[in-house]
């Protein structure tokens, strides 16, 4: 298997070769050998373990779980009334990191400014 590694003959300096991504290997194990030219030779191994962390950067968007919701309501419903719970969305970034956490708003189809959506619920009510 090839590893995303090079070492540097001579300084012993281990760098990338290329991008680094947590989700396709969380850790990588290998070994360098550090040798000299005299007569005798002598050589040592070390093990080396590069552990990749996560990185701070976005990079999943946020899916809902119905790609389309359905709510009823009657024309004299009063101001504030529940239109729906059911909106929900996650992101794979994850819940407690920087990235992962999910707001709503409405981006269209509101021009009479009849409904209101909680941003960080996603509740749905009439306004």
């Amino acid at each position: 298997t090839k590893i995303p590694f090079a070492v540097d003959s001579v300084s012993g300096i281990i760098t990338t070769v290329q991008l680094l991504d947590h989700q396709a290997s969380k850790r990588y194990t290998f070994h360098v050998l550090a040798s000299d030219r005299g007569i005798p030779s002598y050589s040592a191994t070390a093990h080396v373990i590069v552990v990749v962390l996560r990185s701070s950067v976005n990079e999943f968007s946020p899916v809902f779980s119905s790609p389309i919701y359905y709510a009823t309501v009657s024309e004299e419903v009063p101001v504030g009334f529940l239109v729906t719970t059911a909106l929900n969305a996650t992101d794979a970034d994850g819940p407690g990191g920087q990235f992962g956490a999910v707001f709503y708003r409405i981006i269209g189809g509101n021009g009479s400014l009849l409904f209101t959506v909680n941003e960080t619920s996603g509740v749905v009510e009439t306004a």
